[in-house]
């Protein structure tokens, strides 16, 4: 037979006892990418060599350019996209036949 845990009834009707008061705090105050994602986007076309060029910048700070794998598109991104923003200006683009970006 397995032991079980049990619980205070402090923790049951109170789940946040024993965490710091100003930890909430400080957490409620720090504004991330999440937050302000439609303000800090930025999408667009860009001719390079003849071509329109997909391109989305998301994010303030230093430049972070991802390049894409030869079987996607900038969107493989999308999972990373969030936590790079929140340090950094992410620049992610579409290759030449991919995503938003034309062939020629």
């Amino acid at each position: 037979m397995r032991p079980q845990r049990k619980c205070s009834t402090e923790n049951v009707n109170n789940p946040g006892a024993g965490v710091p008061p100003t930890l909430g705090a400080v957490l409620e105050e720090t504004q991330t990418y999440r937050e302000r994602e439609e303000m800090l986007r930025e999408t667009g076309t860009a001719e390079v060599n003849g071509a329109r060029m997909y391109y989305e910048v998301v994010g303030e700070g230093e430049p972070l350019v991802l390049v894409h794998a030869g079987i996607a598109d900038s969107r493989m991104w999308e999972g990373q996209i969030t936590a790079f923003a929140d340090h950094y200006a992410v620049i992610r683009y579409d290759l030449r036949g991919f995503g938003g970006t034309e062939m020629v």
